[in-house]
């Protein structure tokens, strides 16, 4: 005899507003604040992106005159969208604004800039580019070294760590300076690089960079390259999983930290 049973569905994916750090003072780039646990903040993506340059120049004469502080740009309550109408191209438009640091929460259980006056208001933003893109997949396996994606254009180049499943951790930084053997192109496009000497643990519970610089292997090749850390902007382990997996020792944290 045949059971009659209900379809299965996949997790619904929701309209939300999202989170992303910026990077870069000549291009503007963008990179998603990660949450595990969340099917709507469930993707690592990293766009190029554009706003008008009355915002752009606004945004810059603040950010030189907080060189401590990391900025967040998030979509307007008013424009709702999911992250996968980004990568499909459905959305290259949206209102946004934009906030100096994060408050502290013991849980973020809702938008964390909810009661904040931002900098720049409702400013049209233009997506002029995807650079990376994943909508993480619980079936795969950590790296066996630990690996950040490079990306950037000119004379800027930032890294952010490739993300699994939990316990993680989102890392979003910028080096030093370009790595002067990345062609040009490649850096533009977005690639993988990994530490050979870092385990690739779950998680870290803070920056695993402990000095300037470091040897890097690209894409997993055998040869290796040198790289110069800079600024970090943002580390998390706390908004990223479920439960934070690491002791937090006082409210708030350093530039950008949760």
């Amino acid at each position: 005899m045949w059971i009659m049973r209900e379809a299965a569905s996949i997790p619904p994916v929701e309209r939300d507003q999202h989170a992303f750090v910026m990077l870069g003072e000549k291009t503007l780039f963008l990179c998603h604040l990660t949450m595990l646990h969340m099917p709507e903040h469930m993707f690592q993506i990293v766009l190029r992106a554009k706003v008008p340059d009355d915002a752009m120049a606004k945004y810059l004469v603040d950010r030189a005159q907080h060189p401590g502080e990391t900025y967040f740009l998030g979509n307007s309550p008013d424009d709702l969208m999911t992250i996968f109408s980004l990568h499909s191209g459905v959305r290259t438009e949206f209102t946004a604004d934009v906030f100096r640091g994060i408050p502290y929460q013991r849980e973020y259980s809702e938008w964390p800039w909810k009661n904040q006056t931002p900098i720049l208001h409702n400013v049209q933003l233009k997506v002029e580019r995807e650079i990376y893109y994943r909508r993480f997949d619980f079936n795969l396996r950590y790296p066996e070294m630990l690996t950040y994606v490079v990306f950037g254009s000119g004379s800027e180049a930032h890294i952010t760590h490739y993300q699994v499943k939990e316990p993680d951790f989102d890392h979003i930084l910028s080096l030093a300076e370009v790595p002067g053997w990345l062609p040009a192109e490649a850096l533009e496009a977005g690639v993988h690089i990994n530490f050979p000497e870092l385990r690739s643990t779950p998680v870290y519970c803070s920056s695993p960079f402990t000095r300037g610089e470091y040897q890097v292997r690209y894409a997993g090749q055998l040869d290796c390259f040198p790289i110069k850390i800079g600024t970090d902007y943002w580390f998390s382990t706390k908004i990223t999983n479920t439960g934070n997996p690491c002791t937090e020792v006082r409210p708030g944290a350093p530039r950008g930290g949760q």
